[in-house]
């Protein structure tokens, strides 16, 4: 046997530009991802917004909110997986389809006809998802740890889960007595 078969390496096939492209696009939420200095918070914030103007306004039961946001799950663990080959190391926090994600479960329960308090917990849900976040506080760091894409966007769900139950599953009570009474908006 000669030498030729102890040094071949499989070589990766050629990157296809368009492919790259997209999924730079959809990767970074349409570029919020290159805001800077902030990128996670911009891709958050992007996704309260695309919640508010969309899903927010056709009253959505639970069950077809819960399949709306686990296809946007699976499409963005695919989009992670790729996106953690076409960037660079330093360049994977432009990545934010998954504070996106995050962003919009995080204030699912945000029902500003309902809620007195509405604005006010839309803002801590908000804090409270960023914090947890970046913080990576338990169980994010062990979640995080899932393969590939999933763990991308794995971590940022479980933390808007964990802002969403303890924002909005606090009584109206202890709002009043935050001092944050908001008149009812006009039916």
């Amino acid at each position: 046997m000669n030498g030729l078969y102890k040094s071949a390496k499989k070589e990766a096939p050629p990157r296809n530009q368009f492919v790259d492209s997209a999924v730079r696009l959809f990767a970074s939420g349409f570029y919020a991802g290159y805001v800077p200095a902030m990128p996670g918070t911009a891709g958050a914030l992007l996704g309260i917004l695309v919640y508010m103007t969309t899903l927010l306004k056709m009253n959505l039961k639970p069950l077809e909110l819960f399949f709306i946001y686990l296809v946007l799950y699976l499409i963005g663990s695919f989009i992670c997986t790729l996106a953690l080959e076409v960037f660079t190391e330093a360049d994977q926090s432009l990545i934010v389809v998954d504070k996106i994600l995050g962003g919009m479960i995080a204030v699912t329960a945000f029902a500003p006809a309902v809620w007195t308090h509405a604005w006010p917990r839309l803002a801590t849900a908000f804090l409270i998802y960023r914090l947890w976040e970046i913080a990576k506080f338990f169980p994010l760091k062990n979640v995080e740890k899932l393969p590939k894409g999933f763990g991308v966007m794995s971590d940022d769900v479980v933390g808007a889960l964990i802002a969403l139950l303890i924002t909005f599953y606090i009584p109206e009570s202890l709002w009043d007595n935050l001092g944050w009474s908001v008149p009812p908006s006009p039916k």
